[in-house]
């Protein structure tokens, strides 16, 4: 076969492909994002289950809560690492900084005492 015949014949190919192939909209985007930290327990990397509570506020050491409370309950940290997905809705994400305030325990399923607040509080967003 010719190598013009050949070129003809992909092209033709080609555009059928495109014009069989539905062209969709991007999908908007949600309001979850993935928070990677790391967690010492006295000094050493944090190894086992935790128990973590978030919680946005619009300053760093004061503030107003923004939002509800987000617990992640027996979440898994690997040498001192771990990785949660948090969704606190796009309407606190409003152009203003916010900062990430993070309790954590020691995972267990019966336990009913409160967090242990760390400090401080991690930047959530950038002002506008």
């Amino acid at each position: 076969m010719k190598p013009t015949k050949i070129l003809i014949i992909l092209v033709l190919a080609m555009g059928l492909m495109v014009c069989l192939a539905k062209v969709r909209g991007a999908a908007p985007m949600g309001t979850a994002f993935t928070y990677q930290g790391r967690l010492l327990d006295e000094g050493s990397p944090a190894e086992g289950f935790y128990d973590l509570e978030f919680k946005l506020f619009d300053d760093l050491c004061t503030g107003m809560q923004q939002g509800s409370a987000i617990d992640v309950n027996e979440a898994d940290v690997i040498d001192g690492y771990f990785t949660v997905v948090l969704d606190f809705d796009s309407d606190v994400f409003a152009g203003d900084a916010r900062r990430l305030e993070i309790g954590v325990r020691s995972y267990d399923p019966c336990d009913v005492n409160a967090f242990t607040t760390l400090s401080p509080r991690q930047r959530a967003m950038r002002a506008s």
